[in-house]
């Protein structure tokens, strides 16, 4: 799962993770740079496409997801059809001082729900 936890100074707080194996690093990298420096909203960003670079034994190819932008190299492409579970399946939950979310990524099974208990 590689779960993730951080937090700043003024009170937002995200813990992060997936499934994935070698594409976990990959899934989770491309979520956090779209939300943390991009400011793009988590949901988003978990649904935005992603990319993965796969070493084989003899080449090293640049798997991705349709609707992406790919650098330009000389890399040889592996391209999918639709979004896959392959490039992970990422959870997060934030908080930011009273507002919480939680979110799941539409490539994988499941969803999420808060459930807020008041006395």
């Amino acid at each position: 799962m590689s779960p993730t936890v951080a937090r700043d100074d003024r009170g937002y707080a995200l813990a992060i993770g997936s499934p994935g194996a070698d594409r976990i690093t990959t899934a989770l990298l491309q979520v956090l740079h779209r939300h943390l420096l991009e400011d793009i909203p988590l949901q988003k960003t978990i649904d935005a496409p992603r990319i993965h670079l796969e070493y084989g034994r003899d080449r090293i190819q640049l798997a991705h997801e349709p609707d992406i932008s790919l650098p330009t190299n000389s890399l040889p492409i592996r391209p999918f059809a639709e979004r896959s579970m392959y490039f992970g399946g990422v959870g997060a939950a934030r908080a930011e001082g009273e507002r919480l979310e939680a979110v799941a990524d539409p490539r994988r099974a499941g969803g999420t729900r808060i459930v807020t208990h008041h006395n």
